[in-house]
């Protein structure tokens, strides 16, 4: 109806029926500048031209209307999003705002798709779970130095951002768990470009095993930090789940404790003086 949604931030059309691919190029129209999260899980009629229309990138054909600062899309069990879903997302603007992305059994993904995550180099969380055409070689490709697509930093402060990312992985949360085909070959090929990544579930991957997990936690040299691949994480409690979770609560809890006692010790003696 050409409403524009001026000022909105976050949508959030879970199990509707009867969104599809117009809907989201009228929410590209509508509040392409200010949109940054939005929910689709379940939307069964949305597929990858609705994802192109949300980014206005059309392969070699970028459209000006589209969202700019999308930072979380939840697409969890749109069963036709494939392939051309994350090339849009990989060659448009939003290659360096998406920080979340949640992909939980979209199984039309395959390793052609996954090789364009390397493009959005600023994402944070990512949900692969159960998108079973997933294998090795996407995650291989995926670890690869960043690949910016044409046009999709235009900005300048994109570029800066880009600068800091390579040196920086931003990637920390990482589901993977239910994929067959992969191996610790593609992990540890992940784990040596994110060195960030503090939770790697891959529960119910035939091929990698609590054990092997542990290896990037300790090349098995030393003991030292200098050994270690994946600082911020340590293997899961939960003996049944292959997985890997933070380090950093534990961490954190010793350092607070260590803090309250030294500000205390300092409060008595400065009461003393």
């Amino acid at each position: 109806n050409g409403c524009k949604c001026a000022g909105l931030t976050s949508l959030n059309f879970t199990g509707l029926a009867y969104v599809g691919d117009l809907t989201m190029g009228a929410i590209a129209k509508a509040c392409g500048n200010t949109l940054t999260k939005l929910a689709v899980s379940g939307c069964g009629r949305i597929s990858d031209d609705g994802i192109r229309a949300l980014c206005g990138w059309f392969g070699i054909r970028r459209n000006k209307v589209g969202c700019t600062r999308l930072a979380d899309i939840n697409l969890a069990g749109c069963q036709s999003i494939g392939d051309g879903a994350l090339e849009a997302l990989g060659c448009s603007a939003l290659s360096t705002s998406l920080t979340r992305l949640n992909f939980f059994k979209c199984k039309g993904i395959t390793d052609q798709g996954v090789r364009h995550l390397r493009s959005c180099i600023a994402l944070e969380h990512v949900n692969l779970r159960t998108c079973v055409n997933v294998t090795d070689g996407g995650l291989i490709a995926w670890s690869q130095p960043f690949e910016a697509c044409t046009g999709s930093l235009d900005d300048k402060s994109a570029k800066e951002n880009v600068k800091h990312l390579r040196k920086n992985p931003a990637l920390m949360h990482l589901n993977l768990s239910g994929l067959p085909e992969i191996s610790m070959h593609g992990i540890v090929a992940l784990a040596a470009k994110f060195t960030r990544l503090c939770r790697l579930d891959v529960g119910g991957c035939e091929n990698i095993t609590r054990v092997e997990l542990l290896s990037l936690l300790s090349s098995g040299v030393s003991n030292s930090r200098k050994s270690v691949l994946i600082p911020g994480a340590r293997i899961s409690p939960n003996s049944n789940a292959v997985a890997l979770v933070p380090a950093a609560p534990a961490q954190g809890l010793r350092l607070l404790h260590a803090f309250v006692d030294k500000t205390f010790r300092q409060h008595l003696a400065a009461t003393k003086i």
